[in-house]
């Protein structure tokens, strides 16, 4: 066991500092709630998701966000609601916002961004996979602000440091039994390349990776801190849990982060001369726990990972590329960038081949999998500058007091905060950024600051009054814009698995006009019920022909920067036109061409170009729409197989022999590439 630091030193202790900045809160029913609302949200926010449990169905369309964001504005607005009313009855003193003035900065910016970005609509409420939208963002600084306002002594911070525990054990609880091949809750995706690396309740194992980096930090260093025997094997029982699912997650960025965090706690405690003896016993309690990791994992799985991550082109999974691909969006969009959580829409015009030739046609990517590369790219670079700005003031300013040689025990607890910021920094420097990232930054960030913080007054003047009540509206319009969208995506859950999703998720749609799946699904569904109509019974056809054209031009011009939404006009213009309506074809041209202006790699909108033209006699246009496409995606049959019939009208037989041939080889399996060939032979 780790010794304790003699009681002479408790002066030097952080938590006699925090006690010294600020009275501790009167317990009274408002605070306590405020305060309890408040340790709720690191518990809750990441456990909670759309599925019951048990192979039940699906309760949210976005299981993995919508209800998160959700729980996040609610438990925001209680604690928040709460400590005005402790504010107003003078129990509770108001405490300056350290790093206040980079704070506006990065809001005003945030804002700025919004309005300008590609997609408003989008940037303002989050996208369906990230929900970091600039709703999320402002409700990341109110969680900054209340840890700021509540953290004034290490008792606090103490119970702040469990509940992140508490969170993150529950997470890696969840994610051993799917690395132990049990799965209780139903949770595991079909991918293969995911099976058995704990996606846990977060929905993928580079989320949980990434994620678990701060609990397992902050739980060793609670655990070298307690004083009492039952909460230290406690804390290091939930330690060793975290470590052990993290490492098989297999999130190679979660190994360097979790590294870098124990690194720094291993550098606090070597200062203080009475822990300096437990180290060898640490270490070798470590080595313990990563043998267990390997032993419960597939050592081949971690050396094929490690090995990837140090290959050439495709280091860490293709990073490099997706790097590259990000560069090229800051480069379009460098002052305001394209609106947060917009990425997506930016990344359209600056894919690389190189992506395109790793991924396929299919990934559409949300994210550069770096933090400073997706807040330059969506933010712009004078955003990213003051974000990253924040950070970097928040931990230089703090270093001092969580590195400080001589401090006592109790100080191990803030240099873990510190150790797992640092950790989670470095992690997100190669992982995708979401909900529950961010807000284990903010905190940890916040919980850092704290100490900085001091008492302004014991009552709020009018100019705080009516920031105070500003804050409390503006908590309480997230709240209910949450809820909307949690209503709407469960519509839209009972509509995807229901009989009339068109009809369903379309009022999903008006219930929240923001909620970008349910207009594409409405749409999407409602062409697949025309196209059937109209194969079915023509005469009688009409209306849905008309509702599916309905919905498809309503969702073009709510989201007109999307290029799948032109792609699905000229879908079912082309299949319109198949199906006795030539004048479609025209249509189908020009949103297929307007789905190539957005995304000039789209081989599905220029296979839909090239077979409209080639449908209305321009054989030459269609040629030139699929040339420069046919390398991006050479096993796509129908675009091979339309290729290879305009060069063979063009007498070109032996280019669409290679093309046939190239077809085959990488769609061996497929009835038409073979009959193709057979009949294009004699022709040579």
């Amino acid at each position: 066991m780790v010794g304790q630091p003699p009681a002479a030193a408790d002066e030097h202790l952080l938590g006699a500092e925090l006690q010294e900045n600020g009275p501790r809160a009167k317990e009274t029913r408002a605070a306590r709630l405020g305060w309890w609302s408040l340790l709720g949200i690191p518990i809750l926010v990441p456990i909670v998701i759309g599925k019951l449990p048990f192979g039940g169905p699906i309760l949210s369309h976005g299981f993995w966000v919508f209800p998160r964001a959700a729980v996040l504005a609610l438990l925001v607005l209680v604690a928040y609601g709460a400590w005005c009313i402790g504010v107003a009855r003078s129990h509770t003193q108001l405490r300056t916002i350290p790093h206040y003035r980079w704070l506006v900065v990065v809001l005003v910016l945030a804002a700025a961004s919004t309005v300008a970005a590609i997609s408003p609509s989008r940037a303002f409420f989050g996208d369906q996979y990230l929900a970091l939208g600039l709703q999320t963002i402002l409700l990341l600084v109110m969680v900054f602000i209340l840890i700021i306002q509540h953290v004034t002594n290490m008792k606090r911070l103490v119970a702040l440091s469990w509940s992140v525990v508490a969170g993150g054990s529950i997470v890696a609880g969840v994610g051993l039994l799917q690395v132990l091949d049990l799965d209780p809750l139903g949770l595991a995706m079909s991918s293969t390349s995911l099976v058995g690396r704990a996606e846990s309740l977060l929905g993928n194992p580079d989320f949980t990776g990434t994620y678990l980096v701060v609990p397992m930090v902050v739980a060793a260093a609670l655990g070298l801190s307690a004083d009492d025997t039952r909460q230290r094997v406690m804390a290091f029982t939930c330690w060793g849990l975290c470590l052990v699912t993290l490492a098989n997650t297999l999130t190679r960025g979660a190994w360097i982060g979790a590294l870098i965090g124990l690194g720094v706690l291993g550098a606090a405690l070597a200062r203080l001369p009475w822990a300096r003896r437990a180290l060898p016993g640490l270490l070798a309690a470590l080595v313990g726990v990563g043998s267990a990791a390997l032993m419960i994992g597939i050592p081949s799985r971690f050396l094929a990972r490690l090995g990837d991550l140090t290959s050439a082109s495709t280091a860490g999974g293709g990073r490099l590329i997706l790097w590259q691909d990000a560069i090229g969006v800051i480069a379009r969009y460098p002052i305001l960038g394209t609106g947060p959580d917009s990425y997506r829409l930016g990344w359209y015009a600056a894919r690389s081949l190189e992506s395109m030739q790793v991924w396929g046609i299919k990934m559409t990517d949300h994210d550069p999998h770096s933090l400073p590369l997706l807040l330059t790219a969506t933010l712009g670079v004078p955003a990213a500058l003051a974000v990253l700005g924040t950070i970097a003031s928040i931990l230089v300013t703090s270093w001092r007091r969580a590195l400080r040689p001589g401090s006592g025990g109790t100080n191990l607890l803030y240099s873990g905060w510190w150790a797992a910021a640092a950790g989670l920094l470095v992690a997100q420097a190669f992982a995708v950024t979401t909900l529950t990232s961010a807000l284990i930054l903010s905190l940890a960030l916040a919980a850092i600051a704290a100490p900085g913080s001091r008492s302004c007054s014991s009552s709020p003047s009018l100019k705080r009054s009516l920031v105070l009540g500003a804050g409390g509206v503006l908590c309480s319009f997230l709240a209910v814009l949450s809820l909307v969208t949690l209503a709407s995506d469960i519509m839209l859950a009972d509509a995807v698995h229901g009989s009339s999703t068109a009809t369903d998720a379309h009022s999903a749609a008006r219930t929240a006009p923001w909620h970008i799946a349910a207009r594409y699904i409405a749409a999407s569904s409602a062409v697949d019920d025309a196209l059937l109509a109209l194969q079915r019974d023509p005469a009688n056809a009409a209306t849905a022909a008309a509702r599916a054209e309905s919905y498809v031009r309503e969702l073009a011009e709510a989201d007109s920067r999307e290029y799948a939404n032109h792609a699905l006009s000229a879908y079912l213009a082309a299949n319109r036109g198949v199906l006795g309506e030539p004048t479609y074809f025209a249509r189908a041209t020009e949103a297929a061409r307007k789905a190539l202006t957005i995304y000039p790699l789209s081989v599905e909108s220029a296979y839909y170009k090239a077979y409209a033209e080639y449908r209305m006699g321009a054989i030459g246009s269609a040629l030139e729409t699929l040339e420069p496409l046919w390398d991006v995606d050479p096993s796509y049959v129908d675009a091979g197989l339309l290729y290879a019939d305009l060069l063979g009208q063009q007498d070109r037989h032996d280019d669409a022999l290679e093309i046939l041939t190239t077809l085959e080889a990488n769609a061996p399996e497929h009835p038409a590439v073979r009959g193709a060939i057979e009949s294009l032979r004699p022709q040579q």
